[in-house]
Protein backbone atom coordinates (compact mmCIF):
# COMPACT_ATOMS: atom_id res chain seq x y z
CA UNK A 1 0.00 0.00 0.00
CA UNK A 2 0.83 3.77 -0.08
CA UNK A 3 2.74 5.11 2.22
CA UNK A 4 1.55 8.02 4.90
CA UNK A 5 3.16 10.61 5.62
CA UNK A 6 3.98 11.40 9.17
CA UNK A 7 1.74 14.57 9.55
CA UNK A 8 -1.63 13.95 10.73
CA UNK A 9 -4.30 14.99 8.30
CA UNK A 10 -7.99 15.44 8.86
CA UNK A 11 -8.96 11.96 7.07
CA UNK A 12 -6.11 10.63 9.28
CA UNK A 13 -7.37 12.27 12.42
CA UNK A 14 -10.67 10.74 12.14
CA UNK A 15 -9.54 7.75 11.94
CA UNK A 16 -7.46 7.79 14.66
CA UNK A 17 -10.15 9.10 17.24
CA UNK A 18 -8.16 12.52 17.40
CA UNK A 19 -10.27 15.54 16.66
CA UNK A 20 -8.05 18.11 15.42
CA UNK A 21 -11.16 20.53 15.17
CA UNK A 22 -11.23 19.74 18.47
CA UNK A 23 -8.01 20.91 19.82
CA UNK A 24 -7.52 24.02 17.86
CA UNK A 25 -11.44 25.22 19.54
CA UNK A 26 -10.54 24.07 22.78
CA UNK A 27 -7.16 26.57 22.17
CA UNK A 28 -9.14 29.29 20.80
CA UNK A 29 -11.86 28.85 24.20
CA UNK A 30 -9.31 28.62 26.50
CA UNK A 31 -7.42 32.42 24.77
CA UNK A 32 -10.64 33.89 24.61
CA UNK A 33 -11.32 32.83 28.36
CA UNK A 34 -8.26 34.53 29.18
CA UNK A 35 -8.67 37.57 27.72
CA UNK A 36 -12.45 37.53 28.70
CA UNK A 37 -10.88 37.68 32.57
CA UNK A 38 -8.17 40.06 31.71
CA UNK A 39 -10.85 42.65 30.19
CA UNK A 40 -13.38 42.50 32.65
CA UNK A 41 -10.82 43.67 35.89
CA UNK A 42 -9.58 46.51 32.80
CA UNK A 43 -13.32 47.41 33.49
CA UNK A 44 -13.31 47.72 36.32
CA UNK A 45 -10.07 49.76 37.11
CA UNK A 46 -11.39 52.03 33.74
CA UNK A 47 -14.26 52.69 35.51
CA UNK A 48 -12.99 53.51 39.39
CA UNK A 49 -10.80 55.86 37.23
CA UNK A 50 -13.98 57.67 34.57
CA UNK A 51 -16.09 58.13 38.35
CA UNK A 52 -13.41 59.71 39.89
CA UNK A 53 -12.91 61.89 37.21
CA UNK A 54 -16.89 62.37 36.93
CA UNK A 55 -17.04 63.16 40.61
CA UNK A 56 -14.50 65.91 40.25
CA UNK A 57 -16.45 68.00 37.24
CA UNK A 58 -19.53 67.26 38.80
CA UNK A 59 -18.02 69.47 41.61
CA UNK A 60 -15.89 72.31 39.09
CA UNK A 61 -13.13 71.43 40.21
CA UNK A 62 -10.82 71.67 37.40
CA UNK A 63 -8.07 70.85 39.32
CA UNK A 64 -9.30 67.77 40.93
CA UNK A 65 -10.18 66.84 37.13
CA UNK A 66 -6.41 66.85 35.78
CA UNK A 67 -4.91 65.26 38.21
CA UNK A 68 -7.16 62.77 38.03
CA UNK A 69 -7.06 62.20 34.77
CA UNK A 70 -3.22 62.21 35.22
CA UNK A 71 -3.05 59.39 38.13
CA UNK A 72 -5.83 57.47 36.00
CA UNK A 73 -3.42 57.52 32.75
CA UNK A 74 -0.13 56.49 34.41
CA UNK A 75 -2.31 53.97 36.74
CA UNK A 76 -3.11 52.61 33.05
CA UNK A 77 0.24 52.22 31.45
CA UNK A 78 1.74 51.14 34.78
CA UNK A 79 -0.32 48.01 34.62
CA UNK A 80 0.35 46.91 31.05
CA UNK A 81 -2.91 47.21 29.69
CA UNK A 82 -1.63 50.51 27.48
CA UNK A 83 0.52 48.22 25.89
CA UNK A 84 -0.38 45.45 22.87
CA UNK A 85 0.82 42.71 20.90
CA UNK A 86 0.40 40.86 17.66
CA UNK A 87 -0.49 37.91 19.49
CA UNK A 88 -3.84 39.30 21.54
CA UNK A 89 -6.68 37.72 21.24
CA UNK A 90 -9.71 39.38 18.86
CA UNK A 91 -11.57 41.75 21.31
CA UNK A 92 -14.92 40.38 22.64
CA UNK A 93 -18.13 42.62 22.43
CA UNK A 94 -18.90 42.85 25.99
CA UNK A 95 -22.51 41.28 26.62
CA UNK A 96 -24.25 44.62 28.11
CA UNK A 97 -23.10 48.25 28.15
CA UNK A 98 -20.54 49.19 31.29
CA UNK A 99 -22.65 51.71 32.36
CA UNK A 100 -25.52 50.08 33.27
CA UNK A 101 -24.30 47.37 34.79
CA UNK A 102 -22.61 50.38 37.36
CA UNK A 103 -23.88 51.79 40.41
CA UNK A 104 -26.74 54.32 40.44
CA UNK A 105 -24.40 56.70 42.04
CA UNK A 106 -21.53 55.87 38.70
CA UNK A 107 -24.79 56.56 36.42
CA UNK A 108 -26.05 59.95 38.25
CA UNK A 109 -21.70 61.13 37.86
CA UNK A 110 -22.08 59.96 33.96
CA UNK A 111 -25.82 61.96 33.68
CA UNK A 112 -24.67 65.11 35.74
CA UNK A 113 -21.71 65.56 33.08
CA UNK A 114 -23.13 65.79 30.01
CA UNK A 115 -26.04 66.71 31.12
CA UNK A 116 -25.22 69.98 33.93
CA UNK A 117 -21.96 71.12 32.90
CA UNK A 118 -21.00 73.24 30.14
CA UNK A 119 -20.62 71.74 26.47
CA UNK A 120 -17.32 71.66 25.78
CA UNK A 121 -17.63 72.69 22.18
CA UNK A 122 -17.49 76.62 22.17
CA UNK A 123 -20.21 77.08 19.28
CA UNK A 124 -22.56 74.37 21.67
CA UNK A 125 -21.53 76.72 24.94
CA UNK A 126 -23.43 79.58 23.16
CA UNK A 127 -26.27 78.01 21.94
CA UNK A 128 -27.11 76.71 25.67
CA UNK A 129 -26.41 80.00 26.87
CA UNK A 130 -28.97 81.97 24.21
CA UNK A 131 -32.00 79.40 25.47
CA UNK A 132 -30.76 80.11 28.86
CA UNK A 133 -30.75 84.01 28.79
CA UNK A 134 -34.03 83.90 26.95
CA UNK A 135 -36.62 84.62 29.56
CA UNK A 136 -39.19 82.26 27.12
CA UNK A 137 -37.65 78.94 27.80
CA UNK A 138 -37.31 77.31 30.48
CA UNK A 139 -35.18 73.79 30.53
CA UNK A 140 -37.47 71.14 31.41
CA UNK A 141 -35.57 67.78 30.92
CA UNK A 142 -33.39 67.54 34.34
CA UNK A 143 -37.03 67.42 36.32
CA UNK A 144 -37.35 63.93 35.34
CA UNK A 145 -34.15 62.88 36.52
CA UNK A 146 -34.17 64.88 40.02
CA UNK A 147 -37.46 63.14 40.49
CA UNK A 148 -36.31 59.39 39.52
CA UNK A 149 -32.59 59.46 39.68
CA UNK A 150 -31.09 56.65 38.01
CA UNK A 151 -33.94 54.89 36.99
CA UNK A 152 -34.91 57.80 34.63
CA UNK A 153 -31.42 57.58 33.16
CA UNK A 154 -30.39 54.02 32.94
CA UNK A 155 -32.11 52.27 29.48
CA UNK A 156 -33.50 55.51 28.22
CA UNK A 157 -33.00 55.27 24.19
CA UNK A 158 -31.76 58.63 23.89
CA UNK A 159 -30.06 59.46 27.29
CA UNK A 160 -28.38 56.13 28.21
CA UNK A 161 -28.10 54.31 24.88
CA UNK A 162 -27.02 57.44 22.52
CA UNK A 163 -25.82 59.86 24.15
CA UNK A 164 -23.97 58.17 27.21
CA UNK A 165 -23.14 54.82 26.00
CA UNK A 166 -22.53 55.46 22.29
CA UNK A 167 -21.46 59.43 22.83
CA UNK A 168 -22.90 59.93 20.09
CA UNK A 169 -25.59 63.25 21.45
CA UNK A 170 -22.87 65.06 23.04
CA UNK A 171 -25.83 68.09 23.68
CA UNK A 172 -29.53 67.31 23.83
CA UNK A 173 -31.28 69.83 26.36
CA UNK A 174 -35.09 70.10 26.24
CA UNK A 175 -36.98 73.87 26.89
CA UNK A 176 -40.13 74.84 27.21
CA UNK A 177 -41.91 78.12 25.64
CA UNK A 178 -43.78 80.12 28.31
CA UNK A 179 -47.23 79.57 26.47
CA UNK A 180 -46.50 75.87 26.49
CA UNK A 181 -46.87 75.75 22.97
CA UNK A 182 -43.36 74.53 21.89
CA UNK A 183 -40.51 72.63 22.93
CA UNK A 184 -37.33 73.46 21.53
CA UNK A 185 -34.44 70.62 22.20
CA UNK A 186 -30.70 71.34 21.66
CA UNK A 187 -28.96 68.80 19.96
CA UNK A 188 -24.77 68.55 19.09
CA UNK A 189 -24.04 65.12 17.25
CA UNK A 190 -21.27 63.21 17.06
CA UNK A 191 -19.87 60.91 14.76
CA UNK A 192 -21.42 57.93 16.48
CA UNK A 193 -24.53 59.06 14.95
CA UNK A 194 -23.99 58.19 11.57
CA UNK A 195 -25.33 56.31 8.56
CA UNK A 196 -23.53 56.76 5.67
CA UNK A 197 -20.30 58.61 6.55
CA UNK A 198 -20.61 62.35 8.32
CA UNK A 199 -24.33 62.03 7.83
CA UNK A 200 -26.29 61.26 10.68
CA UNK A 201 -28.72 58.13 10.31
CA UNK A 202 -32.43 58.64 9.34
CA UNK A 203 -33.04 56.50 11.78
CA UNK A 204 -31.85 58.77 14.73
CA UNK A 205 -33.30 61.86 13.59
CA UNK A 206 -37.14 59.82 13.59
CA UNK A 207 -36.02 58.67 16.88
CA UNK A 208 -35.24 62.00 18.22
CA UNK A 209 -38.57 63.37 16.48
CA UNK A 210 -40.65 60.46 18.55
CA UNK A 211 -38.99 61.22 21.67
CA UNK A 212 -39.29 65.32 21.51
CA UNK A 213 -42.95 64.79 20.02
CA UNK A 214 -44.12 62.27 23.12
CA UNK A 215 -42.57 65.14 25.32
CA UNK A 216 -45.13 68.00 23.67
CA UNK A 217 -47.65 65.22 23.81
CA UNK A 218 -47.07 65.13 27.62
CA UNK A 219 -46.91 68.97 28.03
CA UNK A 220 -49.99 69.77 26.39
CA UNK A 221 -51.59 66.81 28.37
CA UNK A 222 -50.30 68.90 31.45
CA UNK A 223 -51.24 72.08 30.29
CA UNK A 224 -54.72 71.46 29.86
CA UNK A 225 -55.32 70.12 33.11
CA UNK A 226 -53.49 73.07 34.79
CA UNK A 227 -50.29 70.93 36.28
CA UNK A 228 -47.64 72.18 34.30
CA UNK A 229 -45.81 72.99 37.61
CA UNK A 230 -44.92 69.36 37.31
CA UNK A 231 -42.28 69.75 34.77
CA UNK A 232 -40.78 73.22 36.19
CA UNK A 233 -40.86 72.04 39.99
CA UNK A 234 -38.06 69.93 40.87
CA UNK A 235 -39.20 69.98 44.42
CA UNK A 236 -42.98 69.12 43.15
CA UNK A 237 -44.88 64.85 42.79
CA UNK A 238 -41.98 62.71 42.91
CA UNK A 239 -44.37 59.73 41.54
CA UNK A 240 -45.01 62.97 38.07
CA UNK A 241 -43.24 60.42 35.64
CA UNK A 242 -43.15 57.23 37.58
CA UNK A 243 -45.74 55.76 34.82
CA UNK A 244 -44.18 56.99 31.27
CA UNK A 245 -47.10 56.04 29.59
CA UNK A 246 -49.75 57.64 31.11
CA UNK A 247 -47.59 61.02 30.99
CA UNK A 248 -46.70 60.88 27.42
CA UNK A 249 -48.67 58.74 25.91
CA UNK A 250 -47.91 56.15 22.90
CA UNK A 251 -46.85 56.67 19.34
CA UNK A 252 -49.67 56.14 17.01
CA UNK A 253 -48.35 57.06 13.80
CA UNK A 254 -45.21 59.08 12.74
CA UNK A 255 -44.40 60.39 9.59
CA UNK A 256 -40.95 61.89 8.39
CA UNK A 257 -40.25 63.82 5.63
CA UNK A 258 -36.15 63.91 4.98
CA UNK A 259 -35.15 67.69 3.33
CA UNK A 260 -31.85 67.78 3.46
CA UNK A 261 -28.97 65.27 5.29
CA UNK A 262 -27.71 66.47 8.73
CA UNK A 263 -23.79 66.27 8.69
CA UNK A 264 -21.96 65.70 11.47
CA UNK A 265 -19.64 68.14 11.09
CA UNK A 266 -22.06 71.21 11.37
CA UNK A 267 -22.78 69.34 14.65
CA UNK A 268 -25.94 71.49 16.01
CA UNK A 269 -29.16 71.95 15.28
CA UNK A 270 -32.45 73.03 17.02
CA UNK A 271 -35.65 70.36 17.30
CA UNK A 272 -39.29 72.44 18.01
CA UNK A 273 -42.33 70.27 18.43
CA UNK A 274 -45.50 72.07 18.74
CA UNK A 275 -49.66 70.25 19.19
CA UNK A 276 -51.42 71.12 16.02
CA UNK A 277 -54.99 69.88 17.36
CA UNK A 278 -56.78 67.53 20.02
CA UNK A 279 -59.30 65.31 19.81
CA UNK A 280 -59.99 63.73 23.18
CA UNK A 281 -57.04 61.60 24.04
CA UNK A 282 -55.30 62.39 20.49
CA UNK A 283 -52.94 64.36 20.55
CA UNK A 284 -51.46 65.51 16.88
CA UNK A 285 -48.18 67.10 17.50
CA UNK A 286 -45.58 68.62 14.27
CA UNK A 287 -42.07 69.26 14.33
CA UNK A 288 -38.87 70.32 12.25
CA UNK A 289 -35.34 69.86 13.12
CA UNK A 290 -33.00 73.10 12.12
CA UNK A 291 -29.93 74.51 11.61
CA UNK A 292 -29.60 77.33 14.70
CA UNK A 293 -29.92 79.97 12.89
CA UNK A 294 -33.21 78.81 11.46
CA UNK A 295 -31.83 79.59 7.74
CA UNK A 296 -31.74 75.66 7.38
CA UNK A 297 -34.84 72.90 7.62
CA UNK A 298 -33.26 69.42 7.69
CA UNK A 299 -36.53 67.80 8.59
CA UNK A 300 -40.04 67.70 9.52
CA UNK A 301 -42.56 65.07 11.08
CA UNK A 302 -45.92 64.93 12.10
CA UNK A 303 -47.29 62.28 14.70
CA UNK A 304 -50.67 61.30 16.40
CA UNK A 305 -49.97 60.28 20.18
CA UNK A 306 -52.76 58.59 22.12
CA UNK A 307 -53.17 58.70 26.19
CA UNK A 308 -54.14 55.64 27.80
CA UNK A 309 -57.86 55.90 28.68
CA UNK A 310 -58.86 56.87 32.25
CA UNK A 311 -59.98 53.51 34.64
CA UNK A 312 -62.93 54.09 36.04
CA UNK A 313 -62.69 54.65 40.01
CA UNK A 314 -64.62 51.47 41.26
Amino acid sequence: GRRRSGCLCPRAARGSGTSVRGHHRHGEASVREEARLKRTALQGELLAMFSSILSAAARGNASAVAAAALSSAAAYHLSGHGRTTACSAPPLRPSKPLLRESSDELVMDHWRAWAQLPPEDQEARALVERFEADPRYTRIDEVMVHRNGARAVRGNAVVDSLALEARALPLHRIYLREDAKEIAILLQFAPGSTGHPGVVHGGVTAMLFDNAMGWMAAISKLRDSDQLSLVVDKDGDAKAFADSVKTFGVTAYLHVNYRRPVFVKKKLAVLRASDTSIEGRKRFIKAVLESPAGDAQYADAEALFVLPRKRPVP
